[in-house]
């Protein structure tokens, strides 16, 4: 696992990321305080996608981790990890993991032997 205080200091920007407007490549470089080509250079450097792929893998893992962690609905999942409408997410959801949102939150529920 990779401590990096750079990409550590990009996945929390990404993780609290609020607001009416997706979370843009260019928007997240400027919120850490760099370009969007040297965001792009970091993080290839450290073993990440492009800025856009980065983005997408840490909004899924949080999904993922609201999914196995609570009751929420699958909308305001969608809403709080930065998707700005819930047929995006599904589709992108079911890309990461091969499976909607709900069977994903069904599947880890069995998994813990919780009942949902």
């Amino acid at each position: 696992m990779i401590h990096d205080p750079f990409l550590l200091a990009a996945e929390k920007a990404v993780r609290s990321h609020r607001g009416p407007a997706a979370l843009t490549p260019n928007a997240l470089a400027a919120q850490l305080g760099t370009s969007e080509r040297t965001l792009h250079r970091r993080l290839k450097r450290l073993g990440q996608a492009a800025p856009k792929g980065f983005i997408a893998r840490v909004q899924l893992e949080t999904a993922r981790t609201l999914l196995e962690t609570s009751r929420t609905a699958v909308k305001a999942v969608a809403q709080n990890c930065g998707w700005r409408d819930e047929g995006s997410f599904r589709r992108a959801f079911v890309r990461h993991t091969g499976m909607t949102p709900t069977a994903y939150r069904a599947w880890t529920g069995k998994r813990a032997g919780i009942n949902r």
